[in-house]
């Protein structure tokens, strides 16, 4: 989940930031916000992600970050989720998409190198089905204290109870290490059985199942899941013997040319079809190329077919804000697309296209609307959306006494963390005068948790 101001007053006051982790802890409160927001799969259906505040989200990583080592140490090199790397006392998982890329060409090299059967599990509703006292026992055996594992369920709980979701919150990257050992005991499982397996997350590929073993070997990992709480997800299932994954090697399953050759031809073209045809396969990979290319003619396509946008939010805004620069006026139809009324299956679009806008093309009566409703949908299932419009409306081209004044009377409030930074990016641009100095020194004394906030925008 984007933050509304990129985390730019987190970063740059360090010692700002570790005084207010030092506050929550005295007070022996970890979680003030945590809220959840409805993003759609790239394939069908959507997840519940949770966003958290950044001081929140430090602090899940903080105790996380006491065990990653002894996570790293206990799983098998046959798991290629969230590694994690360290620097001095510091830990970072993998970037996801690198170690999604990663992960598929390991299977790639596999698969070309040395052909064999091929079992594919999923497990339904992974992060959502995690037990807490089962992650407890994993942790164990991985050899954590029972003093870091309380800690880390403290916090997991408490995510928890204020989100209203079960499990590990998906999106923190403080659940990223515990999703993955939360699945320990099925590597070693697969292990005992005597199969190569690679895992990326819940997604298993067991090789060299023979075709008589395999409800087997099926049936030991529902086992094992079962004894977890979770359950294998069935529609996923598949199994291919030696000639149908060197065939899936050569081509999609579809029989089509790899996503790759979409390039030797028309990918606008392409897209264009597979737009009116609602069809969804590598419409990722080609917005990716259009992307990197800086190519803007998909933006009529996605002018046209707002589906796109609604089922690949987060690949339709990062295309757009490489390209908006050299065709200002093709993205002009976006403003058109936001003054809509937010949806459920909406909002995604929402909160991915209006980062997309610069000041420049967020004209005064939209950025005055988007305040105005990212102030309704605050405290809604649409508050993660909310901090976008509040940043959004807070930035455009509106007159800057108008946008301050009422971006202070907003921050005044005892609304959510995030919302009340948002509304104080009207602040950046600009000199302040004496008048916007006191309000946001009375907000500072009110509230110490916006002090890095406010101490970032007079920088800026």
């Amino acid at each position: 989940m984007p933050d509304p101001l990129g985390y730019q007053d987190v970063s740059g006051r360090p010692d700002l930031v570790a005084a207010v982790l030092d506050g929550r802890r005295s007070d022996g409160r970890a979680v003030r916000s945590a809220r959840p927001f409805t993003y759609p799969k790239p394939s069908t259906g959507t997840r519940t992600m949770v966003r958290l505040d950044p001081y929140t989200d430090l602090l899940y990583r903080e105790r996380v970050g006491s065990v990653v080592r002894q996570i790293e140490r206990h799983l098998t090199g046959g798991v290629r989720h969230t590694r994690c790397e360290f620097t001095g006392r510091t830990w970072a998982a993998h970037d996801h998409r690198e170690a999604d890329k990663q992960f598929r060409a390991d299977l790639k090299r596999l698969r070309r190198e040395h052909p064999a059967t091929e079992l594919g599990l999923d497990i339904k509703s992974h992060f959502p089905t995690v037990a807490i006292d089962d992650l407890h026992n994993r942790l164990s055996d991985a050899g954590a204290s029972d003093a870091q594992i309380e800690r880390i369920a403290a916090v997991v709980n408490e995510i928890d109870g204020v989100a209203g979701v079960p499990g590990l919150p998906i999106g923190p990257e403080g659940s990223a290490p515990l999703g993955t050992v939360a699945l320990a005991t099925v590597d070693q499982l697969i292990d005992r059985l005597g199969y190569e397996m690679i895992r990326w997350m819940d997604d298993i590929a067991i090789r060299g199942v023979a075709p008589g073993d395999k409800d087997a070997v099926e049936a030991a990992v529902e086992a094992e899941l079962a004894a977890l709480g979770q359950t294998l997800n069935s529609d996923k299932t598949t199994y291919d013997d030696v000639d149908e994954v060197v065939d899936r090697e050569r081509s999609t399953d579809d029989g089509a040319p790899g996503p790759a050759a979409i390039f030797d031809g028309d990918p606008i073209a392409w897209l264009n079809e597979a737009a009116v045809d609602g069809a969804t396969g590598n419409v990722k990979f080609v917005l990716g190329g259009l992307r990197k290319r800086e190519d803007p003619d998909a933006l009529e396509v996605l002018r046209d077919h707002p589906w796109i946008m609604e089922r690949f939010p987060k690949h339709a805004g990062s295309y757009i804000r490489a390209v908006r620069d050299e065709s200002p006026s093709r993205v002009e139809w976006i403003q058109d697309y936001l003054a809509e009324p937010v949806t459920a299956s909406t909002a995604p679009a929402h909160l991915h296209l209006v980062r997309s806008l610069t000041p420049e093309l967020l004209p005064a009566r939209l950025g005055a609307l988007l305040f105005e409703r990212g102030a309704q949908l605050t405290g809604t299932q649409h508050s993660c959306l909310a901090d976008h419009l509040l940043a959004a409306g807070s930035r455009s081209a509106e007159k800057v006494g108008t946008r301050r004044i009422r971006a202070l009377e907003f921050a005044r409030e005892d609304g959510p963390l995030d919302g009340r930074r948002a509304a104080l990016a009207a602040f950046q641009r600009g000199g302040i005068p004496k008048p916007g100095m006191d309000g946001l020194a009375a907000i500072a004394r009110s509230e110490h948790e916006l002090i890095p906030t406010i101490e970032y925008v007079k920088a800026s």
